[in-house]
């Protein structure tokens, strides 16, 4: 059977900056063959007698009866045609972002900034170890870790399954190059959301990533210049010491490790991403 599109009687209306209509679409039972037939037969521009208006929307078809189709769709200025355009293009785009983070466990300040003892005693010298024990050194929960931001893009549904093939390498990954003006080593990549409906040419994904900066020139007790990577783990070895002034036994830091615990990758290749 011949497909066939025509204006419904009494279909839409008219302005001078606007117009819509409705038409009636014969011919197939298929939804999608209904929907790209109807974009065909939808003239990309319409002259309303003073405006040359431009075609911003087909709207969602409506099955009325056995290969037959309800078909709206809508013209408007250029500006708002453009503005279609770019609402459902690639260069879409979104950025969110949460300084702060939640809580870490610290075994050594960075500094002892006083310590108090009875009259007539000496303190002893723990070398910035918090909460130091006869059996070790407990610590303290303080405010610290890493920032959360995300960035949203389009990007077309006929490359789904490559998009989603790419980001599963690279979840939970460092950078390995300077990203979106990010040092190398502060961006931990820990996953991705989004998708497309039915027949939409575009879809939306969101990427969320954890900043932590890089850090130099730390000093824990008597070690210095140690160099940290932000996602790298940081862990202290103590030794039991007599304190000479006090001749009591401490622990004191005898060896700080730098920890590579994540992969590194270059994130600059998830799609779309430096798109703006």
């Amino acid at each position: 059977m011949t497909i066939t599109m025509d204006e419904k009687w009494q279909s839409g209306g008219l302005s001078l900056f606007s117009a819509d209509f409705t038409a009636i679409l014969r011919g197939t039972d298929d939804y999608v063959t209904a929907l790209t037939e109807a974009a065909g037969f939808v003239p990309n521009t319409f002259f309303n007698g003073v405006n040359l208006l431009y075609l911003t929307n087909i709207g969602k078809i409506e099955r009325i009866a056995e290969q037959t189709w309800l078909v709206p769709f809508e013209y408007g200025s250029a500006q708002a045609a453009q503005q279609e355009q770019q609402k459902n293009g690639e260069s879409d785009f979104a950025r969110s972002f949460e300084i702060g983070g939640g809580t870490v466990r610290i075994t050594h300040s960075k500094e002892t900034v006083n310590s108090y003892v009875p009259s007539g005693q000496t303190a002893t010298d723990f070398e910035q170890g918090i909460n130091v024990t006869e059996t070790g050194v407990e610590g303290c929960d303080i405010y610290a870790g890493p920032s959360v931001f995300t960035e949203t893009r389009n990007y077309s549904s006929s490359t789904h399954d490559a998009l989603c093939g790419v980001l599963e390498e690279l979840k939970f990954h460092v950078n390995s190059a300077p990203f979106l003006g990010r040092p190398v080593g502060t961006v931990l990549y820990i996953g991705a959301s989004g998708g497309f409906k039915n027949l939409e040419s575009f879809g939306s994904v969101t990427h969320k990533f954890l900043y932590s900066e890089n850090v130099s020139g730390v000093s824990i007790g008597t070690i210095n210049s140690i160099l940290k990577r932000g996602h790298d783990f940081l862990w202290t070895r103590s030794k039991e010491e007599v304190d000479n002034t006090t001749k009591r036994v401490k622990l004191i830091p005898s060896q700080v490790n730098i920890e590579r615990v994540y992969g590194y990758l270059d994130l600059n290749n998830i799609p779309n991403i430096n798109s703006y």
